[in-house]
């Protein structure tokens, strides 16, 4: 008996010794436990996903990237050089033009089992700026490149009368399909791009993951149905729904790890590293990203190694901090904002219950009413929420920027907690009806995200204290069923957030408040007000050159955004890695893109 209860505390002890040691992941593995969803693999898709950014960055490269510890230098990946004026590889056409030229690197192969030529670069390249539709990622290199932000505006211009490009007559497509070739030459292992409209933001613009930048098999990318390159074919394969993409579900790119096993459903994947990248195999062999959406779930999974990294909510760090076997990373400014959107006119009844200024609903003009807007911003608490929700790791925003764009360093007024003129706001709104009789609505998150439910229930208490009439309940939507909520303008009132993209902070400001958009063309109120006091003011950043004066003119937007009470910019997280002791390598950057959590290039990864 006595041997018997030895060996028990025995084997405890050693149960307890591998859950420390995390021997539950194998030593050539790395499992995320996260809780975004993938919803496309294709770069050339325009999803604006930080999700799909994660794999795109284990799986395809650019040609240039940021250096590990700046947001202003650069380094080589695909191309063998950065371009600068220097060393003669950014040139002044005789024009008034700019030429940019990236030697390609040679020897590199693709999963498949091509080799990368300069033929593929530049076929990656146009592949995203033909498919993609007004208010893409590639928008700022499509104006670089021919001097219109979209393929709509485009062939309008060109052939005035019709509705946008899929109405466009087989002239028109020529013209511009010989204006994109014209503008990506190819001049023996050299790539060079022809600026019509220069900026200073170009090497920015392809250095991120979201733009024109991935580079994929041109020949590969055919086999599988893709665009086989030609004007006939353009119009065939412009704006595709997200799963009729040719690379929807399949990826072949040069970077460190290739996809094994995708399951849409389970919403896991398998990435196994590839052998032959060109800077050498990864000490990592396999990459497990699953989605896991409840927190206490991701919780037991870190404790017991059965993941390596997992998403901790802000508001939870507290639970993990100093546990044995657990990696808290200091603070960083994250680059992640979020933002909670008015939708007006909202399309339909779903959220909005009787869809009358009756108490048991709202109209759908019911954000329109500036006195709305701005009585629900005065009445967010943002000490309370920063303080007491997210233990001070995060920073109130003055718009859609990160604190790490210098146009954050300039004066701009932002809303702050003031309960009394959110009473006069609210009394004041569709002349006095609000107050009077009262309103109610259904709000959407995306599920999993507490952050949201937190600053969306903190909104709520507010405004219920303010007048018992003022009521909104909350819904947990996943990301499949919250995009094409959003997309159909039905949710009156909803949360989402915005990855780090440019440091110059043009990418996040367009996106938010350009009229063409990620987001405006499905809020049309906005988009109206937008397409007068904002976009002249982004196109002609779009054109400076001098980084101070661009910050100038985004704080004239961002000053636009906060006199029209536009969204309501809650805040910006200071996020924090937690992973287990035995993962090494692993460092922050704000450019790279994680999934709801921070960035993590998996090349740099081991354990030990």
């Amino acid at each position: 008996m006595a041997n018997s209860r030895w060996f028990s505390v025995l084997a405890a002890m050693a149960l307890a010794l591998v859950t420390l040691m995390g021997w539950a992941t194998a030593k050539d593995e790395i499992v995320v436990a996260h809780i975004g969803q993938i919803t496309s693999i294709d770069p050339a898709y325009p999803n604006w996903s930080s999700n799909s950014n994660t794999v795109y960055g284990l799986v395809y490269e650019p040609l240039i990237k940021y250096a590990r510890d700046s947001l202003t230098e650069f380094v080589p990946v695909l191309a063998t050089e950065v371009p600068s004026r220097e060393n003669g590889l950014i040139v002044d056409g005789p024009d008034g033009s700019v030429l940019i030229t990236f030697p390609i690197r040679t020897g590199v192969k693709f999963h498949e089992g091509g080799t990368l030529t300069p033929e593929d670069v530049k076929y990656s390249f146009l592949r995203k700026l033909t498919l993609e539709p007004p208010g893409g990622e590639a928008a700022p290199v499509l104006l670089a490149l021919t001097g219109y932000e979209s393929l709509d505006d485009w062939a309008k211009a060109l052939e005035p009368g019709i509705e946008g490009f899929a109405e466009a007559s087989d002239e028109t497509v020529k013209a511009m399909f010989e204006v994109l070739d014209q503008a990506i030459t190819i001049d023996g292992d050299k790539v060079t791009f022809r600026l019509k409209v220069p900026t200073g933001l170009f090497l920015q613009f392809i250095a991120q993951v979201q733009p024109a930048g991935q580079i994929t098999d041109r020949e590969w990318v055919i086999e599988q149905g893709g665009w086989p390159g030609t004007w006939e074919t353009w119009k065939d394969y412009y704006n595709p729904k997200e799963e009729e993409t040719a690379l929807y579900d399949k990826a072949n790119g040069t970077g460190p790890f290739r996809i094994v096993r995708w399951d849409i459903t389970s919403q896991e994947m398998t990435l196994e590293r590839f052998d032959d990248y060109w800077q050498g195999p990864a000490r990592i062999k396999t990459v497990r990203l699953k989605y896991v959406e409840e927190w206490s779930t991701r919780k037991l999974m870190l404790l017991n190694g059965d993941t390596d990294f997992a998403y901790v909510p802000p508001q939870f760090i507290p639970q993990v901090e100093g546990l044995p076997g657990i990696t808290v990373s200091e603070p960083e400014p994250s680059g992640v904002i979020r933002v909670i959107f008015f939708q007006w006119p909202i399309n339909g009844t779903r959220f909005t219950g009787s869809g009358q200024l009756d108490g048991n609903g709202i109209p759908p003009d019911f954000f329109a009413d500036i006195n709305v807007r701005k009585g629900f911003l005065y009445a967010f608490n943002w000490d309370r929420f920063i303080e007491e929700v997210l233990g001070g790791n995060a920073f109130q925003i003055k718009g859609p920027v990160s604190t790490l764009c210098p146009v954050s360093k300039l004066d701009i007024p932002v809303y702050h907690y003031d309960r009394e003129k959110a009473i006069e706001y609210l009394k004041a709104a569709f002349g006095g009806q609000v107050w009077e009789k009262g309103f109610y609505f259904v709000a959407v998150h995306n599920a999993g995200n507490f952050l949201a439910k937190s600053a969306l229930e903190l909104l709520r208490e507010e405004l219920r204290s303010i007048n018992p009439k003022f009521n909104f309940d909350i819904h947990a939507a996943t990301w499949n069923e919250f995009i094409p909520l959003r997309t159909s303008s039905q949710i009156p009132l909803f949360y989402s957030g915005w990855g780090f993209g440019y440091p110059d902070g043009y990418d996040v400001i367009n996106a938010y408040l350009a009229s063409d958009g990620y987001f405006n063309p499905y809020i049309p109120g906005l988009a109206e007000l937008c397409k007068t006091h904002v976009d002249p003011i982004l196109d002609q950043a779009l054109r400076t050159f001098d980084a101070n004066e661009r910050a100038k003119l985004y704080a004239e937007v961002l000053k636009f955004a906060y006199e029209y009470a536009t969204h309501f910019y809650v805040v910006e997280e200071a996020v924090r890695m937690v992973y287990r002791n035995e993962v090494k390598g692993w460092y922050f950057h704000p450019a790279l893109d994680g999934i709801n959590m921070p960035g993590i290039d998996f090349y740099s990864l081991y354990k030990e």
